[in-house]
């Protein structure tokens, strides 16, 4: 799912939409650190160390990881990737045409430089 809702990470609500750099607990399911369930999400790095002290495989150590929230209407959502994108965009064929343009500015000289053509 690429959006969790989350109630509540202890930060005071902003006036409007923001994001915050958060901080997620979580517990590991084997002994290579593999992420198993959510603890919680904190704002501070110790914090999320203590939630996932003794959380992980067989007592060890649970992870943490950063994550971005946005703050929308009535709480805090947990955005996987926090880019901006081009909406309605074949990005694939979009970044093609891009590399094509950049190319055919080139001169045969930098294009040799660049190992491009020998």
């Amino acid at each position: 799912m690429l959006i969790d809702r989350v109630a509540s990470l202890g930060i005071v609500a902003p006036s409007k939409r923001t994001f915050q750099q958060v901080w997620e607990a979580y517990t590991t399911e084997n002994e290579y650190g593999r992420k198993g369930h959510t603890i919680g999400y904190f704002t501070d790095e110790k914090k999320a160390k203590m939630a996932a002290s003794k959380m992980g495989w067989y007592g060890s150590e649970g992870g943490i990881c950063t994550r971005w929230a946005l703050y929308q209407d009535d709480g805090w959502i947990i955005v996987e990737k926090p880019e901006l994108v081009q909406l309605d965009v074949d990005m694939i064929k979009y970044k093609e045409n891009a590399k094509k343009a950049a190319l055919e500015k080139l001169t045969q000289e930098e294009r040799v430089l660049l190992g491009l053509e020998k």
